[in-house]
């Protein structure tokens, strides 16, 4: 048997931080720029959030649970907001 896999932030290093930014830029580019796309604005809209800010909130309280929406920053399209928030410390570590 294996001895599995040793939890908490074990798997945290230089490569696995990022890989997982490269893999959130990679699927939440605007349309045309990766076949490998997650429509983050079709997502949001969904869920009734149609707007730049309204998405923040919402892509901040899905991935994050947390109060950090102003260390987004200021973004143009629903996609830069989702791509911001899934590239934050924090949510390497959600």
């Amino acid at each position: 048997t294996s001895a599995g896999w040793p939890g908490g932030l074990h798997w945290l290093n230089d490569a696995t931080i990022i890989g997982r930014e490269n893999l959130a830029r990679d699927l939440l580019q605007p349309p045309k720029k990766s076949k490998y796309r997650l429509d983050a604005a079709g997502f949001a809209g969904k869920h009734g959030k149609t707007d730049v800010a309204a998405a923040q909130a919402f892509f901040v309280d899905l991935l994050l649970q947390s109060s950090v929406a102003s260390q987004v920053g200021d973004a143009e399209k629903i996609e830069e907001v989702a791509c911001r928030v899934a590239c934050l410390p924090e949510y390497q570590l959600a």
